[in-house]
């Protein structure tokens, strides 16, 4: 039983390897986080077709690292991406304006966003979060 789930383990750990978008053997940075979310968006799959939290994450990335202009320019591109979607996509998350307003918030107050890692680290009782070093 041992010997079949390491064999299992070790291919699928192989496979989510190969699948992973960002490099998972070097530290990696805003920019190959850009390059993944691009990417992803062209798979075809039917959860790549509204990348909502990935836009998202890629904002967040930017304003946790302080590239603040990095974070308005990304929420410029992908406002008009979103702009395109139908509007019951957009309405799952408040629709183009309220999303884009969140993340405004954030910019101008990058404090709420460590608050935010901390109180969900807290809520899942992890007792620290990891440092990871990521390349501006």
């Amino acid at each position: 039983m041992v010997q079949f789930h390491e064999t299992h383990f070790e291919d699928a750990a192989r496979r989510l390897t190969a699948a992973s978008l960002l490099p998972l053997d070097r530290p990696w940075g805003l920019s190959n986080l850009i390059s993944a979310v691009q990417m992803y968006q062209t798979l075809g799959r039917p959860d790549s077709r509204y990348p909502i939290f990935p836009f998202e994450d890629v904002v967040m990335a930017a304003i946790w690292l302080g590239e603040h202009d990095q974070a308005r320019s990304a929420i410029a591109e992908y406002r008009e991406t979103i702009a395109g979607w139908p509007e019951n996509v957009t309405a799952r998350f408040g629709g183009n304006v309220a999303w884009e307003s969140k993340l405004r918030q954030l910019i101008d107050n990058p404090k709420a966003l460590r608050d935010l890692a901390d109180a969900n680290a807290e809520r899942l009782k992890v007792r620290s979060l990891p440092r990871i070093e990521m390349l501006a």
